[in-house]
């Protein structure tokens, strides 16, 4: 059973591989979801560079199948190949991966997530120092475990997603056979502060249910609801993009 409030309209007949959900939102009052079917996603080019090396990526999701790996969010691979982010699903656990000109930071949750019938808050923050990058994981509201390897080698000390270029949400351009199936809702990125989960998130009567988020968002930060109004479709009902409902107009384009 959903509980929702203001429902989104019906999604049209013709929408590719991505489409408007209301899909089993009892524990997410009053939030809208948007399916991804593995090869469909999300992408947007940003022309600035983050305010500094402290992010916050806030977000819940819903598996609809479990396979090897899958790409939740990424920044895509530059010509020479010395850049790239991932964070995605990989063999059941939640793996964060970024390589810059030879430096890889890579932390592999110790916790699998197979279940496919129950939404996940997860958060992450990254605050990357010379030398060191430290990387936190949160799920419902709790820092899990995680194995954390950091290899120095041209270092650049820079995080990359959601970085100037091109980032996706839902898959990696170069790796379109490993793309989400499932539903996200709620996306929030901060770009300049790492923050903890009960910014966007409480316990009430022992279920971690989502807190409104009242922060400042940064330079590249968004916040994607997929509601109604924020949805944007063409003349044949294909959505095209999806609006950033922050006030950072940081909006994303449907593929």
């Amino acid at each position: 059973m959903s509980i929702v409030s203001g429902s989104p309209p019906a999604a049209p007949a013709s929408m590719g591989g991505l489409s408007s959900a209301v899909e089993d939102l009892s524990v997410l009052p009053e939030l809208n979801s948007l399916r991804f079917d593995g090869s469909s996603y999300l992408s947007k080019i940003y022309s600035t560079s983050l305010s500094n090396n402290l992010i916050s990526l806030s977000f819940w999701v819903k598996r609809s199948e479990i396979s090897t790996y899958q790409e939740l969010f990424g920044r895509v691979i530059d010509s020479s190949g010395n850049l790239y982010t991932k964070f995605r699903f990989s063999n059941d656990t939640i793996d964060y991966r970024s390589w810059d000109q030879g430096r890889l930071t890579n932390a592999v949750s110790n916790n699998l997530f197979r279940d496919s019938n129950s939404w996940y808050h997860i958060l992450l923050t990254v605050r990357m120092e010379t030398g060191v990058d430290q990387v936190k994981i949160y799920v419902n509201g709790l820092e899990i475990s995680y194995n954390q390897q950091t290899s120095d080698g041209q270092t650049n000390d820079k995080i990359t997603i959601f970085n100037n270029n091109t980032n996706n949400l839902g898959n990696v351009a170069t790796q379109i056979g490993n793309g989400f199936k499932g539903y996200l809702a709620n996306i929030h990125f901060i770009d300049g502060q790492a923050l903890d989960a009960d910014s966007f998130g409480e316990w009430i009567s022992d279920i971690w249910r989502p807190r409104p988020y009242t922060g400042d968002y940064g330079v590249n930060g968004f916040h994607l609801d997929f509601a109604g109004e924020n949805m944007v479709y063409d003349s044949n009902g294909k959505l095209t993009q999806v609006l950033d409902a922050s006030s950072n107009d940081n909006h994303w384009t449907a593929h």
